[in-house]
């Protein structure tokens, strides 16, 4: 509704992002509604200290290309 209004004029955003769930139709949407920054995450590689964080969702196993 910004847009359609044309409130966007010197406005812009910032946001956080996952790595693994943006794709390029979405940063582009992004792009397009002032979004100038987009912070993302590193996990560690290390089984330990994942475990520290309460990562579940993240493993040595599936960070390796």
């Amino acid at each position: 509704m910004l847009k359609e209004r044309g409130l966007l004029d010197g406005i812009h955003f910032r946001c956080f992002g996952r790595v693994d769930l943006i794709t390029p139709e979405m940063a582009d949407r992004l792009a397009e509604h002032n979004f100038d920054l987009i912070d993302f995450g590193f996990e560690s590689n290390d089984e330990t200290t994942l475990k520290f964080l309460n990562k579940t969702f993240a493993s040595p196993a599936i960070n390796q290309p």
